[in-house]
């Protein structure tokens, strides 16, 4: 029974002592878990309190507000009310739940809710507004992804930069443009997102109406090369509207007028030609004319001679009785010249007579210089000319004045 009793009491001890050292191992691991509890609750803080600034909220005054302050003596405990000592003081026994522990935690959980849900919306704004302007290979997932974000945030404003620059070009292209066609516009206003769209509607508008008149323009240049049939265009009309032939058809048009110009000076030249040889056939009608007033004249003054020899012939026959005509055989050679030439009446004045001895009845020859013409027949014989009558039968050309009459 001693040594029965001396056995439990060194199993007791050996308890008592394994006891001891576990005690001793927990509050060890008590320690080291409260301090790591109190790490982890200083670092929420701190995450919450860095995550609330300039974010408009109050997260982090929510978890670090004193509302757990005076333990079991009134005082205030460390670690704040996500440490082990506010979470130990916020056991409500009647409830037997941590719950204002648990509202710390809640308010700790939405703020990573609202900031995870800004940076989908952010994401997904840059993704969408980066579809807006074109930008391809930017899905939302490059920026909500750590890793790859700041990549894409770069990427991303450099391909915005890149669109500035185009629209700053496209901006000043615009104002230059508008310059030319005399139709200036404020550069300021096309900068600004609030003006913009009045001064590139004026543009538009003139940029059109400057459109339709270069369309009337060809238009009324090929109507020009349609009309203008006396010329021979090189230029073919419907090229003139072709944006990539217009400028070789525009050169040819204008060797086209060149050529025109240059027959329009000749038409000058012809003109005054013309006009010169107008002015000297007026001045030759003027001078027939004249010739047939000087004809008729003398046709007047034949009538009368006429009449005359007639009465004088009357007066010769009576007088000369039976006197023997003069014989061809008889007379000397004669030569003469046509005065005049009546084809109406067939008979010619030559500038022989009475004075040269011409006898009525007398057969001449009409010639040009050494050209035979035709025969004559004298009918009337006055002192110093005499009228003869054309042979037609011995004829073989158009007598003239000026031609020899010879014997």
């Amino acid at each position: 029974m001693v040594l029965v009793n001396k056995v439990l009491n060194i199993l007791i001890l050996v308890g008592a002592l394994l006891s001891c050292a576990y005690s001793y191992l927990l509050f060890e691991r008590r320690t080291e878990l409260r301090d790591r509890g109190e790490k982890l609750a200083d670092a929420i803080a701190s995450t919450v309190k860095d995550l609330d600034v300039k974010s408009g909220t109050t997260y982090s005054a929510e978890i670090n507000r004193n509302d757990f302050s005076g333990g079991a003596n009134g005082e205030t405990l460390a670690g704040g009310p996500l440490g082990w000592a506010y979470f130990h003081a916020s056991y409500d026994s009647e409830t037997q739940s941590h719950a204002k522990f648990e509202n710390v935690l809640e308010e700790v959980k939405k703020q990573a809710q609202d900031i995870r849900g800004q940076r989908d919306l952010l994401a997904d704004g840059l993704s969408q507004h980066a579809g807006l302007f074109e930008q391809e290979g930017f899905e939302i997932e490059a920026f909500q992804e750590v890793a790859s974000y700041e990549e894409s945030l770069k990427d991303l404003y450099a391909g915005l930069e890149d669109i500035r620059k185009r629209d700053d070009a496209i901006i000043t292209k615009i104002d230059e443009t508008a310059t030319k066609i005399g139709q200036p516009i404020d550069k300021d206003l096309l900068t600004s997102t609030d003006t913009y769209d009045e001064p590139l509607i004026s543009f538009g508008f003139h940029v059109g109406k400057l459109k339709e008149r270069v369309v009337n323009y060809v238009d009324t240049l090929a109507q020009v090369v349609d009309k203008i049939s006396a010329h021979e265009f090189e230029v073919d009309a419907q090229l003139l509207k072709d944006d990539n032939a217009y400028a070789g058809e525009l050169t040819s048009l204008l060797n086209d007028f060149a050529n025109i110009n240059e027959k329009l000076t000749d038409y000058e030249r012809y003109k005054v030609e013309f006009l010169e040889a107008k002015d000297t056939l007026e001045k030759t009608i003027e001078a027939l004319e004249t010739s047939n007033d000087n004809l008729a004249t003398l046709e007047s003054k034949l009538a009368n001679l006429e009449a005359d020899y007639a009465s004088l012939n009357k007066n010769y026959n009576q007088l000369a009785g039976s006197a023997n005509k003069a014989q061809p055989s008889q007379l000397k050679k004669l030569e003469g010249t046509v005065l005049n030439v009546n084809y109406d009446w067939n008979y010619i004045i030559i500038n022989l007579g009475r004075n040269d001895n011409l006898p009525e009845d007398l057969e001449m020859t009409v010639a040009r210089e050494k050209e035979y013409i035709c025969k004559v027949l004298v009918t009337k014989v006055f002192e110093k000319h005499s009228v003869a009558e054309i042979l037609p039968k011995m004829k073989i050309g158009s007598v003239i004045e000026g031609d020899r009459v010879i014997f």
